[in-house]
């Protein structure tokens, strides 16, 4: 499950054994691929977190918070179809 978070300069993965936390200067930095549909980005300079928020009820847990720095990096455009509920990704 991916967390869309257009609002902040790093994007954050759950990493429960990780000593960093959300909120703190990152000092460890990851990279992740991950597919979407049938395309594979690779996200850059992830930051692995223990505290990485968890909604209740859904049916699996956040893995990944992407925020805008991923967005830029994979030149990704984002749009929010409210009256269809969902969320369209352009690659390049």
């Amino acid at each position: 499950m991916i967390y869309l978070d257009t609002g902040k300069n790093y994007s954050f993965s759950y990493d429960p054994d990780s000593s960093q936390r959300i909120g703190e200067k990152p000092s460890e930095f990851i990279d992740i691929p991950v597919t979407i549909g049938e395309r594979e980005l690779l996200l850059e300079d992830i930051v692995p977190v223990r505290n990485l928020a968890q909604a209740e009820g859904l049916p699996h847990p956040t893995m990944i918070e992407m925020n805008s720095d991923q967005i830029w990096k994979n030149k990704l455009v984002v749009t929010l179809d409210i009256v269809d509920q969902k969320v369209i990704i352009r690659f390049p």
